[in-house]
C-alpha cells in the first residue's frame, strides 16, 4: 500500500476473496457454531474501557517493554521513513501489534495472554530500531561502530533486566531445595501407619 501502489489493487482483491470465500467455505462446513465462534461470541465479550488501554500503555509498554518501545519510536526520527523499504515490513508489525492489542484490551477475556503479540512484535521491532539509530549515530564523525554495538548490547541488557525484575522472588527459588530436607537417595521411608 505505501511502496507499491500499482499492486494495491491486486493484493486487495485477493485478500478480499480469500477471506471472503474462507468465510462462506467454513460457515457452510461448520453451520451456525462457526458464526457464533466467529461473531457472536467475541462481540458479546466486549467491554468498553478507558483505564485498560492506559494501563496497557502505560505499565506494560512504556514500563515493562520500555526501551524496546522507546526504540522503536527514536527510530521515526531518521531521515529515512522506518515503515518503507525492506525494514518496514517489521514497523508495520509493530504498529498493527499495538492496534491489537489496544483493541484487546476492550474485551473481558484480556489477560497476560493478550500481550504475547506485543512482547514477541517488539521483540523484533526494537533490536532492529535499535541497531537502524545507533548505525545512524556511528556514521556521525569521531563515532565509532563499535561504540554503536555497545550501546544496542546496554540497551538490551537493560531491557532483560526489567524482565527478570518482574519476576517475584518466590519463582527464582521454587526450584531451589536444600540439602538437608531433600531426602537422602536409596535410604527407605518409614511406612505411615494409621493410628488405633
Amino acid at each position: 500500500m505505501i511502496d507499491e501502489h500499482k499492486r494495491l489493487v491486486a493484493f486487495t482483491l485477493t485478500i478480499g476473496v480469500l477471506i471472503g470465500g474462507g468465510y462462506v467455505t467454513l460457515s457452510q462446513m461448520m453451520g451456525p457454531w462457526f458464526n457464533f465462534n466467529a461473531w457472536d461470541h467475541p462481540f458479546s465479550a466486549l467491554r468498553f474501557s478507558l483505564i485498560r488501554p492506559l494501563h496497557y500503555v502505560g505499565d506494560h509498554l512504556l514500563g515493562k517493554l520500555g526501551v524496546l518501545s522507546l526504540a522503536a519510536v527514536l527510530s521515526f526520527a531518521m531521515p529515512t521513513q522506518p515503515w518503507r523499504g525492506k525494514g518496514g515490513l517489521w514497523m508495520c508489525m509493530g504498529v498493527a501489534a499495538l492496534i491489537g492489542g489496544l483493541l484487546s484490551t476492550q474485551s473481558t477475556a484480556f489477560g497476560p495472554q493478550s500481550l504475547i503479540a506485543s512482547v514477541v512484535v517488539l521483540a523484533l521491532v526494537g533490536p532492529i530500531s535499535m541497531q537502524r539509530v545507533t548505525r545512524h549515530l556511528a556514521a556521525w564523525p569521531g563515532s565509532s561502530r563499535l561504540g554503536g554495538q555497545s550501546v544496542v548490547v546496554a540497551a538490551l541488557t537493560l531491557q532483560f533486566i526489567v524482565f527478570l525484575s518482574c519476576l517475584s522472588p518466590s519463582r527464582w527459588f521454587s526450584g531451589a531445595v536444600s540439602v538437608q530436607d531433600a531426602p537422602s537417595i536409596g535410604a527407605p521411608r518409614a511406612p505411615h501407619l494409621p493410628r488405633g
